[in-house]
This record gives structure tokens, C-alpha cells and sequence, in this order.
């Protein structure tokens, strides 16, 4: 899809892609940490403390990840200035890193589920839910967005924000049916 879309907007690519690879960083630390203790919690049958440490860590999630992004939204000029100065990169950076925002949160989310759900031997939901999301949305939604539509790297940051929405809200919701008591692992 990048290919169709214009040298402006693969360099406004890069230059975001380099920015933002370090929002999800921190998060993704405490979800790898959530995740064994988890195993923990299941393994002495203490649901009650795993839906505790959830609630928890998804406010962390959501204030960290916002947080880091709408840094890096409000600092988007001397950060991009570190790679560019010409114009329409940085205009169509500065649109891609509002789009950002939410993105990152639901990032978070997703971590967060995915190491509260993996341990609880909740593999395949994970799994199912993470393929048919990606190509939905990483590529149909996108390619329909970027190029169908003509919205270019906008497109493409819109359909990213969609998957990683839809696999929050399935993840949320399959945290919520507590489902992942019953797997055996």
C-alpha cells in the first residue's frame, strides 16, 4: 500500500514509525509482568485478585500509552525536526500522530488482555481473534482506506486504529464473560 501512496507519506512513515516504536515499550514491560503474575494467581485459583489486577492494569494501560502518545503528539515538531523539515511530511505527521493517540491506548488494552488471557490457558481466542482482526482491518480496511478510497498513509493509520479497537473490545468483552475459568491448562 505504501508504494501507491507517495515518497511524502513513506517518509512521514518512517519518521512516525521511529517516534512511536517507544509508546507501546513500557506497557508491554508491565503486561509481560502482569502475565506471570497471573499464571500465579490461577494457579492458587484467586479469580477474585486476577479481575483486581486487570481493572488495575488496564487504567495503566490507558494512562501510560495515552499519555506517552499525546507526548509525542505535543512534541511532534522537534521530534520530526530530528529527521525532516520539509513541510508536507511534517503536516501529514502531525495528522497521523493525533490519529496515534488512540491507537496506542488500544494497544495497550490489547497487551494487557492477551497477558491476562494467554495464561489462563485462553490461547485460541487470542489467537483466532488476533488473525481475523489483522486481516480485516491491517489489510482490507486499510487497503480499502489507502488506496480505494484514496486516503493515503491517513487510510492506513485509520484501519490500524480499527484493528487494534476491535481486538480490544473482543478481548474486553472476553475478559468480562469469564470464560477463561473454565479453560483447562
Amino acid at each position: 500500500f505504501l508504494g501507491s501512496i507517495g515518497e511524502f507519506a513513506i517518509d512521514a512513515k518512517i519518521y512516525i514509525n521511529n517516534i512511536v516504536e517507544y509508546v507501546p515499550l513500557v506497557f508491554w514491560a508491565i503486561a509481560s509482568a502482569n502475565s506471570v503474575i497471573m499464571g500465579r494467581l490461577r494457579g492458587m485459583g484467586k479469580f477474585d485478585d486476577m479481575k483486581i489486577l486487570f481493572k488495575q492494569n488496564l487504567k495503566l494501560a490507558i494512562i501510560i500509552n495515552g499519555s506517552l502518545s499525546l507526548l509525542c503528539f505535543i512534541f511532534r515538531l522537534p521530534l520530526l525536526s530530528l529527521f525532516t523539515d520539509t513541510p508536507e511530511v511534517l503536516a501529514l505527521s502531525s495528522a497521523i500522530l493525533i490519529i496515534d493517540i488512540p491507537l496506542e491506548i488500544a494497544r495497550g488494552i490489547n497487551h494487557l488482555s492477551e497477558h491476562s488471557l494467554n495464561p489462563n490457558g485462553d490461547v485460541k481466542t487470542t489467537l483466532v481473534t488476533s488473525v481475523i482482526s489483522t486481516w480485516l482491518f491491517s489489510v482490507l480496511t486499510c487497503y480499502i482506506l489507502c488506496v480505494s478510497l484514496n486516503l493515503g498513509l491517513v487510510g492506513l493509520w485509520i484501519g490500524f486504529l480499527c484493528n487494534e479497537s476491535s481486538k480490544a473490545i473482543i478481548y474486553i468483552l472476553r475478559w468480562r464473560s469469564e470464560k477463561w475459568k473454565n479453560t483447562k491448562i
